[in-house]
């Protein structure tokens, strides 16, 4: 898997914050980046703990970038960072992507990086990301296409781990498999002038490789996702085990590898 929710259990918090901080406007938004002019103010959707958010800011001084998150423990973060490194002309909100706190045309640009798959009625978040977009303002939405995923050695144990995840996202009227369609959402929520990409991430290193197990592996063990798939009888403690026992085995193969599939997609509020 490419990417998933922050969950709350031991360890697999931390460790996904710093797969997040790893991310930075130059590798994940550089899509967007591009379009990008100093002066400018920006609206990051979903910012985290906002090492994208802070890269935006570099891209359009003395311009000013607004950070928005539903979960105050990642809008502290990203402000410790933006203090951390310096960073003036940003600052972050709590916030969620279906009600933004903005007015009217008061941004230049917008991001939404990572996000989509996670919530419901991705279009209607699109046309409030637009109404705050001036005219002639740019939106870039980037997120994992889970469908296109690459892993080897092959999971064999099914349902897998995806399959789980995807009808889980199903059941709380989410599209797990949203990125392949994010150009087309962007015409329907009345974007214009849309234009779609792609670009991989690959896990192949030892540590790569270990860390991304031990991930997975709470995720599969301990974290709500998976005890919600237990208490609707989805799956039962065996095919947990089981599913574990298989990360296990692939997080100590040296020949493990993953590439994670990214889609991106822009378009202008004309």
């Amino acid at each position: 898997m490419a990417d998933q929710t922050l969950e709350t259990v031991e360890g697999q918090a931390d460790y996904h914050a710093a797969r997040l901080l790893r991310r930075s406007a130059s590798n994940a938004a550089r899509f967007l980046v591009q379009h990008l002019r100093p002066g400018m103010r920006v609206l990051d959707c979903g910012c985290g703990p906002g090492s994208i958010t802070v890269g935006l800011a570099a891209e359009v001084a003395p311009g000013e970038v607004v950070g928005i998150d539903p979960d105050p423990r990642r809008v502290e973060a990203a402000r410790a960072l933006a203090a951390e490194q310096g960073v003036a002309n940003v600052r972050f909100e709590q916030a969620g992507v279906h009600e933004l706190p903005f007015p009217d045309a008061s941004f230049d640009a917008a991001l939404m990086h990572a996000v989509s798959e996670h919530i419901p009625n991705p279009v209607a978040a699109y046309q409030e990301v637009r109404r705050v977009l001036k005219p002639g303002g740019v939106f870039g939405v980037r997120t994992a296409e889970h469908g296109a995923a690459l892993v080897w050695p092959p999971f064999t144990v099914e349902p897998s781990i995806e399959d789980l995840m995807r009808r889980r996202h199903a059941h709380h009227g989410q599209n797990f498999d949203i990125g392949r369609s994010l150009r087309g959402l962007l015409r329907a929520a009345g974007f214009s002038r849309t234009t779609g990409s792609a670009s991989v991430e690959s896990i192949g290193t030892p540590e790569e490789v270990r860390t991304n197990a031990e991930f997975v592996l709470r995720l599969v063990s301990g974290s709500p996702a998976f005890q919600e798939m237990l208490d609707l009888g989805w799956i039962d403690a065996a095919h947990q085990q089981r599913l574990m026992d298989e990360v296990r085995a692939w997080g100590e193969s040296p020949d493990a590898f993953r590439a994670a599939f990214w889609c991106e997609a822009l378009g202008w509020a004309d």
